[in-house]
């Protein structure tokens, strides 16, 4: 159950949030860097109220849905 920080970019009601995780890989190849990115569809937890821009923190669960198989620990920093 690893922890993974992004931010949320789509807040569909009291219960979904669409989180961006940003990631560097390296080439394997060429050696260059690459930026690539993950959307996850979170289930957001009772007690945690999320905007669009908050820095979350986020782990896999079981899955809630079709698409959410995540959900939001804690927010880590809120957007301004």
């Amino acid at each position: 159950m690893s922890k993974i920080v992004g931010t949320v970019v789509f807040v569909k009601d009291n219960k979904t949030a669409k989180v961006k995780v940003n990631r560097i890989i390296e080439h394997p190849v060429y050696k260059k860097r690459i930026k690539t990115y993950n959307n996850f569809a979170c289930q957001i937890s009772a007690n945690c109220v999320v905007k669009i821009g908050d820095l979350v923190e986020i782990h896999s669960c079981k899955p809630v849905s079709k698409t959410k198989s995540f959900e939001i620990l804690q927010v880590i920093k809120k957007a301004e």
